[in-house]
């Protein structure tokens, strides 16, 4: 099982790991404190594990260091077009008002050959206010 060790605690010497940043930090054999703020952990590496994890941890930084800087600019690109396109469709979005869109007359509403006029909808508006509010007297 692996020990935690806190930030600013005395240890033995030996080689720690950082979890969160990943730093490897040197204690001498006489022992020391390790660096760092309170929420920080430790864990104690084994010399073993420094000689099988250094070598792979530099090839992993050779690898992929080349392709860091493309990645985090693709990234930038990415975000920056995808703020415009969504500024032009928030542009070009028509905003909801609930309850007209049944009985508004808009482009996507008419047919052809329908002569409805104002004074119909109007009419048929006030039918179906007259509906509602009897159905809603005779629950009560």
């Amino acid at each position: 099982m692996v020990k935690l060790y806190n930030a600013n605690e005395g240890v033995q010497g030996g080689t720690y790991l950082n979890i969160k940043q990943g730093e490897f930090v040197n204690i001498t054999e006489e022992g020391g404190i390790l660096p760092g703020t309170a929420e920080m952990k430790y864990v104690k590496l084994p010399a073993a594990a420094m000689l099988v994890l250094g070598p792979i941890l530099g090839l992993l930084f050779v690898i992929f260091l080349p392709m860091a800087v493309p990645l985090v600019l693709l990234g930038m690109a990415v975000k920056k077009i995808g703020t415009k396109v969504e500024g032009a469709a928030m542009q070009m979005a028509v905003p909801a008002q609930v309850g007209v869109a049944a009985v508004h007359r808009g482009r996507g509403n008419q047919r052809k050959g329908n002569e409805d006029t104002d004074r119909n909808l109007d009419d048929l508006i006030t039918k179906l206010e007259q509906e509602i509010t009897e159905r809603r007297n005779k629950e009560q």
